[in-house]
């Protein structure tokens, strides 16, 4: 019995996948722990000893407490991410709500 969709995707080929390889997401492992950038919103794991504290803008201001995360894969070609002012790939906070942890 189905229920509606299956939203299950076939594996991808041909320009898809080329694109997917060239594209450096840096994906995180978990999104247990990830904290969002305050200014421009990239996620990341929280800094651990050797690591770089900062974000791929230059801020070093993140915080935990954000709404909802997309993944950005083409920057260039995404609507949603120009109206936004993302230029890079990777995963971002739809909404940051400035608190600081």
């Amino acid at each position: 019995m189905s229920y509606g969709p299956s939203f299950a995707r076939a594996p991808l080929s041909g320009p898809e996948q080329d694109v997917l390889e060239d594209t450096k997401l840096n994906l995180p492992d978990s999104l247990r722990d990830l904290m969002a950038c305050k200014n421009c919103r990239k996620m990341r794991p929280p800094p651990e000893n050797g690591r770089d504290g900062q974000c791929s803008c230059g801020s070093d201001d993140f915080t935990k407490d954000f709404e909802g995360y997309m993944m950005i894969t083409n920057p260039e070609k995404s609507y949603f991410a120009k109206s936004q002012g993302i230029r890079e790939p990777g995963c971002y906070a739809v909404r940051v709500n400035g608190g600081n942890e």
